[in-house]
């Protein structure tokens, strides 16, 4: 995928879960990533559309946080 104008390989574990304190009644993907190289802290992001894939969110986040 391509995050912050590079393209990165990632270690990525993602699952549907419920969020009780922000979302009690819909479902939210949760996805995890880890650089394998260990240049950066592993992050956690969450989203909505469970239909979205790992690699759109990611990089739906690295463009609008650039």
């Amino acid at each position: 995928m391509t995050l912050y104008g590079r393209a990165v390989t990632a270690q990525v574990f993602r699952c549907t879960a419920l969020w009780y304190a922000a979302l009690p009644a819909e479902p939210v993907r949760v996805i995890v990533v880890r650089d394998p190289n260990g240049h950066r802290q592993d992050e956690a992001f969450f989203c909505t559309d469970l239909a979205a894939s790992a690699a759109f969110v990611l990089e739906a986040y690295a463009r609008r946080w650039t």
